[in-house]
């Protein structure tokens, strides 16, 4: 793709409202402090995850729609999910790869479109209204995700292996 708009510094605090973004390609991404509302998931497919130390509290999942989600190598570590509200997101066609999730916190991420964007070294980013259509993301690392209130339904998930998991 030619029409990339690259962010080679690191961007802190950023508020996004009412962008459109399709077609997104991110490596090498470090993500932190994420807030996300109301996520509906329908048809995701995952193999290969292995996910050791979650600690996961008062979790409500509501209103998440992701269709056609394949994920493979996901290694989690880490996860402490406590209160989190997930609105709104609409996902469609994603295919990640060797994810590597540590403490994440997600809130208030809702319908926002994104198109044709390579994002590198976000901190601290705000985003609602957005809707997210193919996206591909490779080599992500993202820490402190909080995600409360998510209703997921129809899912397909093939070799897992969890250790040390408090609830």
């Amino acid at each position: 793709m030619t029409c990339f708009t690259r962010f080679s510094t690191h961007i802190t605090n950023t508020h996004i409202t009412h962008t459109h973004i399709t077609h997104i390609h991110i490596t090498h991404t470090h993500i932190t402090h994420i807030h996300i509302t109301h996520i509906h998931i329908t048809h995701i497919h995952i193999t290969h995850i292995h996910i050791t130390h979650i600690h996961i509290t008062h979790t409500h999942i509501t209103h998440i729609h992701i269709t056609h989600i394949h994920i493979t190598h996901i290694h989690i570590t880490h996860i402490h999910i406590t209160h989190t509200h997930i609105t709104h997101i609409h996902i469609t066609h994603i295919h990640i790869t060797h994810i590597h999730i540590t403490h994440i916190h997600i809130t208030h991420i809702t319908h926002t479109h994104i198109t044709h964007t390579h994002f590198t070294n976000f901190t601290h980013i705000h985003i609602t209204h957005t809707h997210i259509t193919h996206i591909h993301i490779t080599h992500i690392h993202v820490t402190h995700i909080h995600i409360t209130h998510i209703h997921i339904t129809h899912i397909y998930i093939t070799h897992i292996h969890i250790t040390h998991i408090h609830i």
